[in-house]
């Protein structure tokens, strides 16, 4: 019997803990490296490093296309076919690597014709790496078998690694695409280890390429790809357009404070990665306990976002300078301002993940992540040319109370 099913509440629990742990990973590389590439690389080379990373998570976005979640259901619902397993490995990785080719023939392009994108191109190739290791990765495929300690050991072992490379090889602001680069090796890292780790978990060979089959797997995967896309417009897309808007020494101070923002963020994801499959199992036969639960949830967590946010908002002027060293002071402001949104993220968060979903209102969902999306756009072209950094954190909290309110509007019409 595969580990995770059928194991009862023991593998349940398991399975939980090396997901926390995998996302105390996530959550803890970022903090360590952080101030010492701030101040290796100084706000200009910060600017830059930033600019490639949001570039660069664009391609990942691409080359994963949603697979995370859909490929991950499909290989749990197939979990004793070992043919179909089989099958489905070898589609997926026919469609990510197409999609990779793709994004790296459009980066490409990108360096060779536009003189903005040029003047970052080598920084941009190095992260060229991580759309790679994520089009060969088959994390996607432990999840769905539920073997959560193998996926959590091999996501963070690659992620860990980068850790020693950045503080040996990052010295100077001439190092920033080493910088990039490292970034996208520890995830060809965590790739290959996955492969290995999938290899003893299920039969794989022989080899089975199927392009028909890659292009099925595209076709089924493009709404959540749609939906995905929409979240990055009030995400990746800031940091992008304060360095179109502003230069890259805005970006760079943006980046900075958006980095400390993101921990505060972070620290609520475990709290909503609880609720949501509990209030899923409650909504179709319990709506009373789950309606509870909901409740119950949204006000912890907003609470837990206004102590974040208030943390920030009254540490920011000596956490900012001391964890990114004193050429940052200039993004206190910024700081002060994304102190606004861990508290409105707490909503968004509830309300899409573990309300919104379980109910079955998806659609709706990704209609409101969409519209806010492209309420971020247009707020970005007028504020970041004139705020700067400032601008990009106005728009990313004006974005996310415009999402709740989506949210919660749909709720209202649902009754």
């Amino acid at each position: 019997m595969r580990e995770g099913f059928g194991g009862g509440p023991l593998a349940l629990s398991r399975n939980n803990l090396h997901l926390f742990v995998w996302q105390g990973g996530n959550l803890l590389v970022p903090l360590v490296v952080t101030p010492w590439l701030a101040r290796a690389l100084g706000v200009e080379g910060f600017g830059v490093y930033g600019l490639a990373v949001a570039v660069t998570a664009y391609g990942v976005l691409v080359a994963d296309w949603g697979f995370g979640l859909s490929a991950t259901t499909a290989a749990a619902r197939a979990a004793d076919d070992p043919a179909a397993l089989r099958r489905l490995f070898w589609d997926v990785l026919a469609a990510r690597l197409m999609l990779a080719a793709g994004v790296l023939v459009m980066l490409g392009v990108g360096i060779a014709v536009a003189p903005g994108v040029r003047a970052i191109g080598p920084a941009l190739a190095a992260g060229a790496l991580a759309v790679v290791g994520t089009a060969a990765t088959c994390g996607w495929l432990l999840q769905g078998l539920q073997r959560m300690g193998a996926f959590a050991a091999v996501s963070l072992g690659g992620r860990m690694l980068t850790v020693p490379l950045t503080l040996w090889l990052v010295r100077s602001p001439r190092d920033v695409v080493a910088a990039v680069a490292i970034q996208g090796a520890g995830q060809i890292v965590s790739a290959a280890a996955s492969l290995l780790v999938a290899r003893q978990a299920v039969a794989l060979g022989p080899r089975a390429w199927s392009l028909s089959g890659g292009w099925r797997q595209i076709r089924d995967g493009r709404h959540l790809f749609a939906s995905r896309l929409s979240v990055s417009l009030y995400t990746q897309a800031n940091a992008l357009l304060v360095g179109a808007g502003a230069g890259v020494a805005q970006a760079g101070l943006f980046a900075g404070a958006q980095r400390l923002q993101a921990a505060c963020v972070g620290l609520l994801q475990p709290v909503t990665m609880a609720l949501q499959p509990q209030v899923s199992r409650l909504a179709a036969d319990e709506p009373a306990r789950a309606r509870r639960l909901m409740v119950r949830g949204l006000a912890g967590e907003v609470a837990l976002g206004l102590g974040l946010g208030a943390a920030l908002w009254v540490a920011a002027p000596w956490v900012v300078p001391g964890f990114l060293g004193p050429a940052f002071a200039g993004a206190v402001p910024a700081a002060r301002v994304l102190a606004l949104l861990p508290p409105v993220a707490a909503v968004t968060s509830v309300l899409g993940t573990v309300v919104l979903v379980p109910l079955g209102l998806e659609r709706r969902l990704a209609g409101c992540l969409a519209l806010a999306g492209m309420v971020n756009l247009g707020t970005l072209l007028v504020l970041a040319p004139r705020l700067g950094a400032v601008g990009g954190a106005a728009c990313a909290v004006g974005t996310e109370l415009v999402l709740a309110g989506l949210m919660a509007g749909a709720l209202w019409r649902r009754r």
